[in-house]
Order: C-alpha cells, then sequence, then structure tokens
C-alpha cells in the first residue's frame, strides 16, 4: 500500500509504503527502485519537500535522505518511541 507521495526539485516521484519503504522513479514511473538503506522501519506514513531535503515520517520517528548516498539518516534524536 502506497501511504505517501512526494516529489523533488529534479523531477524524481518518492512513493512511501506500508511495508516496503521508500521507493523512487526518475522516468514518470515507468521503473521504481527502492531507497532503503538506514531506514529501521519500513512503514513510511508521510513524505515531505523541503527545499532540497526529503523527511520521511516512519513508525520509530523522523528521517532525511543522503541524496549523494541515497542513505536515511535520523533526525529525530532524544525522542524516543516517536511514530509519526
Amino acid at each position: 500500500f502506497i501511504l505517501s507521495l512526494a516529489t523533488a526539485k529534479d523531477g524524481a516521484v518518492y512513493a512511501g509504503t506500508f511495508r516496503g519503504g521508500v521507493f523512487r522513479t526518475r522516468d514518470e514511473g515507468k521503473t521504481w527502485q527502492p531507497v532503503n538503506a538506514g531506514l529501521k522501519r519500513f512503514e513510511v506514513k508521510a513524505l515531505l519537500v523541503s527545499g532540497e531535503e526529503l523527511y520521511a515520517g516512519t513508525g520509530d520517528g523522523v528521517y532525511r535522505l543522503n541524496e549523494a548516498g541515497d542513505r536515511w539518516s535520523v533526525v529525530t534524536s532524544g525522542l524516543d518511541d516517536i511514530l509519526v
């Protein structure tokens, strides 16, 4: 199940899913690739693009995507057991 969608400034579309994590397409949906490195849980309820940054709200907090390495990092340090 797709729970959220976001479009980045470069035209990439991201889909947050119920149990599959985040998927990205750069060819208008013809192909999709998983972008899940660094996520602890693959239930992605919210996606947000802010400037050049992409954020994902998950079952254990908020993550930011490092585009260069396609790796998610936690940005809710200090807030334990956060369900977004």
